[in-house]
């Protein structure tokens, strides 16, 4: 099979089948609304911004996740033209991940951190998960983090024995290890 290398932002991963269509003495089974139901033959020519890909008797359009695809006949040209879209419910745009989304920022005046993320709430701690936090007050000992309400985690060091201790208002990037979260 070959593959269709840059098509589409360069996504790769295919998750679930979209869409299949047959196209070599195959009825379709989707009803035509403009008359009888589309009977193809042969080989198909596939293209890509009008250059030659490939030419098969099978087309499969495999959505990955967060892509959708609209499929239109276009008789005029002689073809079915296939467009493939983002959705950004699922999948993340670049003025999203520009967004700052792992960005935390605790305004509370303590050294136990509470913050917001600002796309879209955090559900629960994931490991290996990273977090750009600033704050407010130092941490010297005995600090924590608290992230969408998902819950208090102890802020550690590199190392995961020692406390952490940072000072206020220049950022830390700290990361879930599974238990708490510790300092990049």
């Amino acid at each position: 099979m070959r593959r269709l290398q840059g098509f589409f932002l360069g996504v790769a991963c295919c998750v679930a089948l979209s869409l299949f269509v047959r196209l070599a003495d195959v009825r379709a089974q989707a009803p035509n609304p403009a008359g009888p139901p589309i009977i193809a033959t042969g080989t198909i020519a596939i293209l890509v911004d009008g250059r030659p890909i490939a030419a098969e008797p099978t087309i499969n359009l495999a959505a990955g996740t967060g892509i959708v695809w609209s499929v239109f006949d276009n008789p005029a040209q002689s073809r079915v033209d296939i467009t493939g879209s983002l959705n950004t419910v699922l999948a993340a745009t670049l003025d999203q991940v520009h967004n700052n989304p792992f960005f935390c920022n605790s305004t509370n005046g303590t050294s136990s951190y509470t913050c917001k993320l600002q796309n879209r709430a955090l559900a629960a701690y994931q490991l290996g998960q990273t977090f750009e936090l600033l704050t407010d007050a130092p941490c010297n000992q005995n600090c924590q983090v608290n992230i969408d309400t998902v819950g208090p985690r102890n802020i550690w060091s590199r190392d995961g024995l020692t406390a952490a201790i940072f000072p206020a208002g220049i950022p830390v990037w700290i990361w879930y290890d599974g238990k708490t979260m510790r300092l990049l």
